[in-house]
């Protein structure tokens, strides 16, 4: 059964931020906050199974706060990390997009076609990271780790203290 419920913009914006991963729902984003799963119950093997991210073969691990997330790709744990430091603070991503803006064109901006100005093939490679806000995801590790490290001055240090997040070498 499918209910409606309505919210606010300012509430589905959070929810946004509070998104793992570009196909989670809101659906399931509520049902994290209303059943949490265990700090070191949050990652996936392979096979589905919930593990320790500590004991992870393969993969990056992102702490943010008191919770530890293991992402398979680096994309994923920069998106884990950038959504984690931007939620509940409106005014962070005008503040990461200035940060950010590259020569060619710009990270983040809040219209779609400024990303990857000219290049339609690149579509696929940007994710809404939160509603109005588009991000580039075609880089190498190390523009990402920049992003990150820009996002987290963005954040200042009272938000990103305690946030983790490298992209290296996996595990």
């Amino acid at each position: 059964m499918n209910v409606s419920i309505r919210v606010s913009l300012e509430t589905a914006n959070l929810l946004a931020t509070l998104k793992q991963t570009d196909k989670d729902s809101f659906d399931a984003v509520i049902q994290r906050q209303i059943n949490p799963p265990p700090v070191n119950a949050v990652a996936a093997d392979r096979q589905g199974k919930a593990v320790d991210p500590a004991v992870l073969p393969y993969g990056y691990r992102v702490h943010l706060g008191a919770d530890v997330h293991s992402a398979v790709a680096a994309k994923e744990a920069m998106l884990l990390t950038l959504r984690y430091l931007g939620s509940g603070d409106p005014d962070f991503w005008p503040r990461l997009s200035v940060r950010i803006t590259g020569r060619c064109r710009n990270h983040l901006s809040p219209r779609r076609e400024a990303v990857y100005p000219g290049r339609p093939d690149l579509d696929r490679h940007i994710v809404e990271i939160v509603p109005g806000w588009f991000l580039g995801t075609n880089i190498n590790n190390d523009e990402k780790m920049g992003i990150i490290r820009q996002a987290l001055a963005a954040a200042g240090p009272v938000r990103s203290s305690g946030v983790k997040c490298s992209l290296s070498m996996r595990r």
